[in-house]
């Protein structure tokens, strides 16, 4: 679900057009990537929205402590996890944190209550941040959680602690 489909001519024609552009250079086009360490989990909101939540588990050496890491509109979990030596999942992992990504209800995975479901700003900081908080929170066994957010992201998070929810956080950056 992670990985991006192209056919074989459309890799062939983007890797000639790579190397016309860079000339002289040997980063190849393509690089080959390795299994993403993110498993797929959900969370379910308080108004019925059931939403993905991706996780990489911390490994038993390490602390332990969550990080939720929330991507920009139109990005999916493998955006913090597309490279194995370019990959802030990895990197948090390899540190100890238990990492997960946040999905909100614009995602096209989320599964809707029924139809009419409302999808604005409004609702995802209201159910969808404060419901994926407390399942980062019941899976870890912590009290609080860090939040890295991008774009949107960090958007929801700001929303959060407009409405009292900085109590859930052990650090924020945006």
């Amino acid at each position: 679900a992670l990985e991006p489909r192209r056919s074989q001519a459309t890799s062939m024609l983007m890797s000639m057009l790579w190397g016309a552009r860079n000339e002289g250079l040997r980063e190849p086009f393509i690089a080959s990537l390795e299994p993403s360490l993110l498993t797929s989990g959900w969370t379910q909101t308080e108004d019925g929205w059931r939403l993905p939540l991706w996780r990489a588990p911390a490994p038993a050496s390490g602390s332990g402590e969550p990080v939720i890491l929330a991507p920009d509109l139109g990005l999916n979990a493998l955006c913090f996890d597309l490279n194995s030596d370019r990959s802030l999942v990895r990197h948090l992992h390899n540190q100890g944190f238990d990492v997960y990504v946040f999905c909100h209800r614009g995602h096209p995975d989320a599964v809707p209550p029924g139809s009419g479901a409302r999808i604005d700003f409004d609702a995802i900081v209201a159910h969808d941040v404060p419901a994926a908080i407390e399942t980062v929170k019941a899976q870890a066994g912590a009290t609080r959680v860090h939040w890295v957010g991008h774009g949107f992201g960090g958007q929801c998070l700001v929303g959060h602690i407009a409405h009292d929810g900085d109590r859930d956080l052990s650090s924020c950056v945006l």
